[in-house]
């Protein structure tokens, strides 16, 4: 599996805005993001960070694994194919129930309850795995697999095991599987939630008292989880997650600086970092300076904080049906993603569990993989820390910076301009909106034709591209040369030096691929309409050149 593993962003990465509304959730936004804060004039003082709305990067996070129920779809889209991952605060008072959905309290009597069976043989784990980030991972792996179970996990299809190919560990059918088939199944009990932090009885009330949301919640739980060395009750899982996940998190700024140098997944990462980093100074003051018992200063550090995060940004599972609870889930997070793969993690409500099914056949001893949703490989790279192969991922996106005011240039536009996404599919209808609106008012007052007012959109959209094309250092040349380097990966898995430097590579190819063409079928349009000016032909209006231009670039990698 690779080092990074599951999550259903996050947005994502991987991906959370923190917003304060009258309810929890954890949504996927199409539009830049806004601040839009609810007034709650009863509710207790709120940190700094909480207050503010933030944005972790603009991950798309909760998609790993996104868990979804019926014909739900895994990831919602907006209009513009943007992703916002919302992390709401939710209105707490202390000891208010955290999550006010009635699907969610079965999801509580679930995974609240510390069964017998359970705290026995996490116990019994902690004896021969004890939490560090510095042991064996393999004897961490048998002591994960100690506890699951003794636990009482029901028996699966699959099994943990090292699957090579730079993927580190996956899952392994031990049976012959044919699609449709239930593949592995974990009961609510197992999963690692946000209601087992606010219930913990030290931890817990300290949270509610801080107003902190789910996502927070969850990785201060985790660290506290992992203060507590082998007496934790989640001791063997703690110690089976990875060291390291490849996150941008875990990316030195020298590296986010070179590697993602032009790309406009550079404000994306660095805007993740900050935020992480920030929702850190902020809790430190409100809560892990205030209770150092409760919150070792030792495992409560900033990198510690950044670990936890990543861990989130890259195996968390969404809950639709539960009212978006956000959950860690053992042995389930152990499943790699495949671009071909078109199965989800699921919420079984009349099981109670989580639960896989087989979108093929497989044979004994392959590898069961799962999607971790529609992203491109730069999502893929900054949440993960893993990009696909060259030329076989089909959800390939670049954002392109565009200032919709009439008073700002393109070629200098502001830092918080927004961002649309160029698929492979052209560009989104509110892109081409914002264009045309900011023609219109750049050329008040000026009688044109429709045709004129087709023209300057294009044009403005074609500076917008071209800005950012000028903006990376190395030539496309260069770029392919390293995206190519000899690796016998089928991912590139991004934890070593060398690795990540070549995934970043497949990632500017990628981009300035989607850029090229968009140009083109740019200039051709601009060409096309200026020649109808020219003959005094008639322009045939915005709504066909835009199918025009979405049906031309449809194939930009066929």
């Amino acid at each position: 599996m690779q080092t990074s593993r599951i999550m259903a962003s996050p947005s994502g990465a991987a991906a959370c805005r923190l917003r304060e509304r009258s309810s929890l959730s954890l949504t996927s936004k199409l539009s830049p993001a806004r601040s839009h804060s609810a007034s709650f004039p009863n509710a207790p003082r709120t940190p700094a960070a909480f207050r503010r709305s933030k944005d972790f990067g603009n991950f798309q996070t909760c998609h790993a694994c996104v868990v979804r129920t019926g014909q739900e779809q895994p990831i919602k889209q907006s209009k513009n194919g943007t992703y916002r991952v919302l992390l709401s605060p939710l209105k707490r008072t202390p000891f208010s129930k955290p999550l006010p959905h009635e699907s969610a309290k079965t999801l509580r009597k679930c995974t609240t309850r510390r069964t017998p069976t359970i705290l026995a043989a996490s116990k019994q784990a902690a004896k021969t795995s004890f939490v560090s980030w510095s042991g064996s991972q393999s004897a961490d792996l048998r002591g994960l697999e100690q506890w699951l179970q003794k636990a009482g996990l029901p028996p699966q299809k699959v099994v943990i095991e090292e699957v090579g190919e730079g993927q580190g560990r996956g899952l392994v059918a031990v049976q012959g599987l044919r699609k449709g088939d239930t593949v592995l199944t974990v009961p609510s009990s197992f999963l690692f939630t946000a209601d087992k932090a606010y219930e913990t009885p030290d931890l817990g009330p300290l949270l509610h008292a801080a107003n902190v949301p789910d996502w927070p919640a969850l990785a201060i739980f985790l660290l506290y989880e992992k203060s507590k060395g082998p007496s934790s009750d989640w001791a063997a899982y703690i110690a089976a997650l990875p060291r390291q996940t490849g996150c941008v998190l875990e990316w030195p700024e020298g590296q986010v600086a070179n590697f993602l140098a032009g790309s406009p997944l550079q404000a994306k990462a660095r805007l993740c970092v900050r935020d992480v980093e920030e929702s850190f100074r902020d809790l430190s003051e409100v809560l892990f300076s205030q209770h150092p018992k409760v919150f070792p200063p030792k495992v409560f550090t900033p990198n510690n904080f950044k670990w936890a995060f990543s861990i989130l940004f890259s195996r968390l599972v969404r809950l639709p049906s539960l009212g978006d609870a956000v959950s860690l889930a053992p042995f389930a997070d152990m499943a790699n993603h495949s671009v071909d793969a078109t199965t989800f993690f699921e919420f079984d409500a009349r099981a109670g569990a989580v639960v896989l099914k087989a979108d093929r056949n497989y044979e004994k001893g392959q590898q069961v993989f799962v999607s971790y949703g529609p992203r491109s490989s730069g999502d893929l790279l900054l949440s993960y820390g893993f990009v696909p192969k060259l030329d076989t991922n089909p959800h390939e996106s670049v954002d392109l910076p565009f200032d919709p005011s009439p008073s700002t240039s393109q070629n200098s536009p502001p830092a918080e301009a927004e961002r649309f996404p160029i698929r492979l599919t052209g560009m989104p209808e509110q892109l081409w909106d914002a264009a045309r609106q900011k023609a219109q008012e750049v050329s008040a007052g000026d009688e044109g034709s429709q045709g004129s007012l087709e023209l300057s959109t294009r044009e403005l959209l074609l500076e917008a591209v071209q800005r950012v094309l000028k903006g990376y250092k190395k030539s496309l040349e260069d770029d392919e040369a390293l995206a190519e380097a000899p690796t016998s990966d089928d991912s590139l898995n991004a934890v070593s030096l060398t690795q990540r430097e070549i995934a970043a590579a497949t990632v500017r190819v990628i981009e300035r691929r989607v850029l090229y063409r968009t140009e083109a079928v740019l200039r051709g349009e601009i060409r096309s309409l200026k020649q109808k000016q020219e003959t005094g032909g008639n322009e045939g209006g915005r709504e066909r050149q835009s199918r025009g231009f979405l049906s031309r670039i449809t194939g930009l990698f066929s």
